[in-house]
């Protein structure tokens, strides 16, 4: 079966989504499951950032990535013209990962495709890439498409942490590439408002194409019980419309939230490394029960790793070096 491409998006940044992403990703992984994440937060990639330890490169200075792979195509495009098929000169999107040095059971796995190659020449091919011209001249959605195909192809699941706002980019995250969308809201009115326009107007744009809408309440803070409560009830209201295809909605929004916890404010870490997924309060509890949603039921906990194994992680973490130096 074709792999699935499932983007997640937020409104705006700061809210966690990149950090539920990552520890979908890792779970998936445990359960034997390919996995790619990409990092299409151009403007302030850092996804890798829940990965580094189990890097060859942390710092990405040598490590290729999405803006590379872009360009090199616009490159080839614009040298050859239209006269060619794409698949002809389409760079491989393989040779622009980089993989996760860790040994998940049976033929699980995580590659990156980073957002590019670190340093100042980064900011220089982001500030340069003209998206515009890449679709109205370059032929960017049948490029866009045909590395899609590729990536189903190749992994189980392909996860993009998507540009927040509004634009030319989180529009090709939200509507061009993905099978599935999880929209990561923060509770504010502005949070939940904004969140909610991009999802109806992408299940506008997809209206004939299957591609379920999960919105997941973030950074949620059991302190404020009354606001907590109205903006649980707002966002309920704001996205009711779109998420017809859950039959449990109330049991829904109660499972999925992710709770504010001020220990990932300060280190950014995966939480098999942390916690135990057996409490109902935990970040990776949360994660375990969105990754049932999205995987229909087929993955539901993380696979377990040794005490050994959580130590050593957290200590390379926590220190900033590689897993494999941390004895």
């Amino acid at each position: 079966m074709p792999g699935q491409i499932v983007t997640f998006y937020s409104h705006k940044g700061g809210v966690g989504r990149s950090m539920a992403l990552a520890n979908i990703a890792w779970i998936l992984a445990s359960n034997g499951y390919r996995v790619l994440v990409i990092d299409w937060h151009i403007d302030a990639p850092g996804l890798h950032r829940y990965f580094s330890p189990f890097l060859v490169d942390p710092s990405l200075a040598e490590c290729r990535g999405l803006m590379e792979f872009v360009t090199d195509y616009a490159s080839q495009a614009t040298s050859f013209g239209s006269g060619k098929g794409i698949d002809e000169w389409m760079p491989d999107i393989l040779s622009y990962t980089l993989p996760v040095d860790w040994e998940f059971r049976a033929e699980g796995g995580i590659d990156i495709l980073p957002a590019g190659r670190s340093g100042p020449s980064y900011a220089i091919a982001v500030s340069a890439f003209n998206w515009t011209h890449f679709y109205e001249r370059l032929n960017g959605a049948a490029f866009l498409k045909s590395a899609a195909e590729r990536m189903r192809s190749e992994y189980d699941y392909v996860l993009i942490d998507s540009q927040p706002g509004i634009g030319e980019i989180s529009a090709i995250c939200t509507v061009a590439m993905p099978d599935l969308l999880v929209v990561c809201c923060g509770l504010s009115h502005q949070n939940i408002a904004g969140a909610s326009a991009i999802a109806r107007s992408v299940a506008a744009q997809r209206r004939g194409s299957n591609c379920p809408i999960f919105p997941v309440l973030m950074r949620v803070d059991w302190a404020e019980k009354a606001l907590l409560e109205e903006a649980r009830q707002e966002a309920a209201l704001e996205f009711e419309s779109l998420i017809g295809h859950i039959p449990d909605r109330t049991q829904y929004w109660g499972e999925v939230e992710f709770p504010y916890t001020p220990y990932y404010s300060y280190v950014e870490i995966l939480c098999p490394f942390v916690e135990d997924s057996r409490s109902t309060y935990s970040l990776l509890g949360s994660a375990e029960r969105l990754c049932a949603r999205i995987t229909a039921g087929k993955v539901t906990r993380t696979y377990a790793m040794t005490q050994s194994e959580r130590r050593r992680g957290a200590r390379a973490f926590l220190a900033g070096a590689q897993y494999s130096a941390i004895l």
